[in-house]
């Protein structure tokens, strides 16, 4: 009955300590609840966050990229000057021999990737990979997943354009329908265009090629090739070649001096058979 008196002025200090002893132990009580955090309560909270923490930090993933990376290119560096340092063709053929095992390299890089999704290392990794000429389809589904805003995606695109592997073609259309980046977009187009040409489907896909080399000038009038024009330019080049360099079609003129200065067209040469040569020196 203490609780009920009217005065309770000398009694604050025995309430407030029965209160601190007798919450706690109340709260802990089954069927009761309130505000206090448990031992349990806390340590569920660690255990939450925890699982959302990815596998190793990015840096230890990149750490591990580097590693491969470096290891396979010093291997290839002894590879290259010992084919320099060859005399005959059969050491020539036994030092490319001792190459690095491609399989064994791109399934290295294909654990960071699986173990560290949408990061700067499963990126990279994935540049390496796609160097190969064997691409697998778990690897071209990651490609769509993770290939679509990547700063590194062009880079692949071009990589995979003389991929002989038809299957790769789904990757460039995932990134011109869902991409958020215009560049990707403009790039998977051309490209798209550029690997179908390459793989001789003009004569079944043409219409397909030209609507994607349309595109680049109603779409993407103004983006950069990186090579000092734009792709509008890259894909009225694919355009000439389409129209005017085809086999059996007439060659378009050129005119120029030859090697002792002299002007010439190449119709002067007109019912005769000619080498052409076209090279240049960087």
């Amino acid at each position: 009955m203490l609780f009920r008196r009217p005065n309770l002025q000398g009694n604050r200090p025995i309430i407030f300590a029965f209160l601190l002893i007798a919450i706690p132990i109340l709260l802990s009580q089954p069927g009761c609840t309130g505000s206090t955090k448990t031992a349990d309560s806390t340590e569920a909270t660690v255990d939450s966050k925890a699982d959302a923490q990815p596998a190793a930090d990015a840096p230890d993933a990149m750490a591990a990229f580097l590693a491969i990376q470096d290891e396979y290119d010093a291997k290839m560096k002894e590879v290259r000057e010992a084919v320099r340092n060859a005399k005959t063709d059969e050491e020539r053929q036994a030092a490319w021999a001792e190459s690095p095992n491609e399989e064994e390299y791109t399934k290295r890089y294909l654990d960071i990737v699986k173990a560290h999704p949408n990061t700067e290392a499963s990126s990279k990794s994935l540049l390496r990979i796609v160097r190969s000429r064997e691409i697998s389809d778990e690897t071209i589904e990651i490609l769509k997943r993770e290939m679509v805003d990547s700063e590194d995606t062009v880079q692949v695109l071009s990589r995979l354009t003389r991929n002989p592997n038809d299957e790769l073609e789904s990757v460039f259309d995932n990134v011109i329908e869902n991409s958020t980046v215009e560049t990707n977009r403009a790039f998977a187009t051309y490209l798209k265009a550029k690997r179908l040409m390459y793989r001789r489907k003009l004569e079944t896909r043409e219409d397909e090629i030209k609507d994607l080399i349309h595109s680049l000038s109603t779409e993407y009038p103004d983006i950069s090739n990186n090579r000092g024009g734009t792709l509008k330019d890259s894909g009225d080049a694919l355009l000439f070649e389409i129209d005017r360099l085809q086999v059996g079609m007439e060659v378009p003129e050129i005119e120029g001096e030859d090697i002792d200065g002299e002007e010439f067209k190449l119709s002067d040469y007109r019912g005769k058979v000619v080498f052409l040569d076209f090279w240049g020196d960087w």
